[in-house]
């Protein structure tokens, strides 16, 4: 079986709420709710005003700073699952 059939094998045979635990939002604090940044877009030199290119990069920033939230977050879900350690629960 090549790998995107396996892919689409496995993503079939989860269920909604094991896709709750693959979303971003899983991983963030609560007060995160609704208002996760997806990873801008840029369309290439020149393409950008000075304004367009200021507001990619205030999306970057805060997308950037929201993944290594949900990094944080999930290397503690694995140490506490490896290691049976468990981490206070921080409520920002």
């Amino acid at each position: 079986m090549n790998t995107n059939k396996q892919k689409n094998k496995i993503m079939s045979e989860l269920k909604t709420e094991h896709l709750v635990y693959m979303s971003d939002e899983m991983y963030t604090p609560i007060h995160y709710k609704g208002m996760i940044v997806k990873q801008p877009f840029f369309e290439g030199k020149g393409n950008h005003s000075v304004a367009q290119l200021e507001a990619i990069c205030e999306q970057f920033k805060e997308y950037v700073h929201q993944q290594q939230i949900i990094k944080q977050n999930c290397m503690k879900h694995i140490v506490e699952l490896k290691f049976g350690v468990e981490f206070p629960q921080n409520e920002a």
